[in-house]
């Protein structure tokens, strides 16, 4: 859930197996990683019982960035900065990227600026959302809408993926929808690679035909 950099798909799929990491495609070059950062959700039954143990063991592992959830940015945010944890994104409520609820969007887009965090992510759209395409047309709308909102706070807006955003409405998938009807200027993509093989596809190709929209894993 950090910043693409480039490196070899061997590296690639060995930093995956190791923790949600960068990668990038540019070029078949293997990099070093400088860091892997750990999604904060992965240790969502625990944290809240051990805010600061949870926290410290994560730094003494050697993770150096986190993902975090928005509900709890502000309870754990002392305890980040005494271990030394860069938070870079964070997951926010999707009800948030509605059209009517564009206030709220706004306040938590800047309570995490001032958090120093720099991605805003629409994590999951439940299934009661879900539907035929002019849903994922409405969408793209709001994230596009959402985007700009992030834009202008100097923070960018990622969509995570899962696996029905694979499933084929007709000749087309709800991921095509939305990575052809934003704005790649506004809109990015936290590519999942566990939900990308879920639905059958190879994490590494679907890496490749992103390329220029993913900025995180």
């Amino acid at each position: 859930m950090v910043g693409m950099d480039s490196f070899s798909r061997r590296g690639f799929m060995k930093a995956a197996g190791l923790a949600p990491a960068a990668a990038a495609l540019a070029n078949a070059k293997t990099r070093t990683l400088e860091t892997i950062g750990v999604q904060l959700y992965t240790v969502r039954d625990i944290l809240p019982k051990d805010i600061e143990g949870t926290l410290k063991t994560i730094a003494e592992i050697g993770y150096r960035e986190v993902e975090v959830i928005g509900a709890t940015l502000d309870e754990i945010s002392p305890a980040l900065q005494r271990n030394k944890l860069k938070p870079v994104s964070i997951h926010l409520d999707s009800d948030l990227f509605l059209a009517n609820h564009q206030s709220e969007l706004s306040a938590a887009v800047d309570n995490a600026k001032h958090h120093g965090i720099e991605y805003a992510v629409f994590p999951y759209l439940p299934p009661q959302r879900r539907g035929g395409p002019d849903v994922y047309h409405r969408l793209a709308e709001d994230l596009n809408a959402a985007g700009s909102r992030c834009h202008r706070a100097g923070m960018k807006l990622c969509y995570h993926n899962h696996a029905f955003e694979f499933k084929p409405i007709g000749s087309v998938t709800p991921l095509q929808i939305l990575m052809k009807e934003t704005d790649k200027n506004l809109v990015s993509l936290e590519m999942d690679v566990f939900w990308v093989s879920v639905a059958g596809h190879d994490p590494v190709a679907m890496l490749t035909t992103y390329a220029d929209r993913v900025a995180l894993v």
